[in-house]
């Protein structure tokens, strides 16, 4: 799971790893939005691997969908134990530390934390993307800031994405 602030790069990373295993691994990717669809998508003939972006809610914790986990979690992990199934998951921090996500078991779980030393961007990897994908004139312009704000993968697609407008 993915945990971390809005725009840090929970979902790209996530989407980034299951490109990856299906590329290299041959797994199906299969995107779902509930935990019913997890269930109803499992194919014990074939490797799958699910993602589930914003696992308990995107701004706010949803209450339906822990509801609907709390319901079929047994079901879930027992689909989990299957060695051909992995399951990618986002979430932000707030939500992951609400007591109520907390009150869930997802004990087999492996937290990234984005935002940790371990896994937060460093400067160098920040100028690398910028210089990927932004002007020299764009990143003069944040070279200052670009380590002191979370969302800076989210800022560089808003950059690529009002160029891709023009």
């Amino acid at each position: 799971m993915a945990v971390g602030s809005s725009g840090c790069g929970k979902s790209t990373s996530i989407h980034y790893v299951a490109l990856a295993l299906h590329q290299n691994h041959g797994y199906k990717v299969i995107h779902v939005y509930s935990p019913e669809e997890i269930r109803q998508y499992y194919n014990p003939e074939c490797k799958q691997v699910i993602v589930f972006d914003d696992l308990c809610g995107k701004s706010t914790i949803d209450f339906n969908l822990v509801n609907n986990w709390s319901r079929l979690l047994s079901d879930i992990t027992r689909i989990l134990e299957d060695k051909n199934v992995k399951m990618l998951s986002s979430c932000r921090t707030h939500i992951y530390q609400d007591r109520t996500f907390k009150g869930m078991d997802f004990s087999s779980t492996i937290v990234c934390d984005l935002l940790s030393k371990e896994y937060r961007l460093t400067r160098v990897e920040r100028q690398l993307i910028g210089q990927r994908y932004l002007s020299t004139g764009e990143m003069k312009k944040i070279e200052n800031t670009m380590e002191k704000f979370d969302f800076f993968l989210c800022y560089v697609s808003f950059i690529l994405n009002i160029k891709l407008t023009k």
